[in-house]
């Protein structure tokens, strides 16, 4: 069923795309009382989830 693609879940893949939606979003994340950040994405491994949430932390660190 489907076909393995390479590069597409790669680490450090959405650096980029991370840190502006931390940039641009960053302060309604401090205002929120309990900060939620849903990540559609789909992939064999986690990583660019996981990166985002941690870059999320960097300016709230509540962040969930």
């Amino acid at each position: 069923m489907g076909t393995v693609t390479r590069g597409t879940t790669n680490p450090n893949r959405l650096r980029r795309m991370d840190r502006w939606i931390a940039a641009a979003h960053g302060a309604e994340l401090r205002r929120a009382a309990d900060p939620v950040a849903v990540d559609l994405g789909y992939g064999a491994a986690p990583w660019t989830a996981v990166e985002l949430l941690h870059r999320l932390r960097t300016v709230a660190p509540h962040a969930r």
